[in-house]
């Protein structure tokens, strides 16, 4: 697992974690579409409400094939709280065996 820090400054520890799971497999049609969407929000309100220093949002990239960190299109609100932690394929294939999804 790799795991890619925010901007944030070191030492500084959020209060409130957002923690979100996705791959880059177009489930339902968009499935990148709408985790962009719903992440640039996300960044957009904590940055309206000023909670910047004390919100995290950490998403696991489970199994892409094609990594979403590659393929977001993130606003900087977003980017200055969003942590990447990257499942690799390997590894997924082991834990999840024949069922789709299943880090849930």
């Amino acid at each position: 697992m790799v795991i890619v820090q925010t901007d944030k400054e070191p030492g500084k520890r959020p209060v409130l974690s957002f923690i979100l799971c996705s791959r880059n497999d177009n489930y339902c049609g968009d499935s990148v579409g709408r985790l962009t969407t719903t992440l640039n929000y996300l960044g957009e309100v904590v940055e309206d409400h000023g909670l910047g220093d004390s919100v995290e949002v950490v998403l696991a990239d489970w199994g892409s094939k094609v990594a979403l960190k590659g393929v977001l299109k993130l606003n900087r609100s977003v980017r200055k709280i969003l942590k990447f932690l990257t499942v690799p394929p390997a590894i997924t294939a082991q834990v999840q065996g024949d069922r789709l999804f299943s880090e849930v």
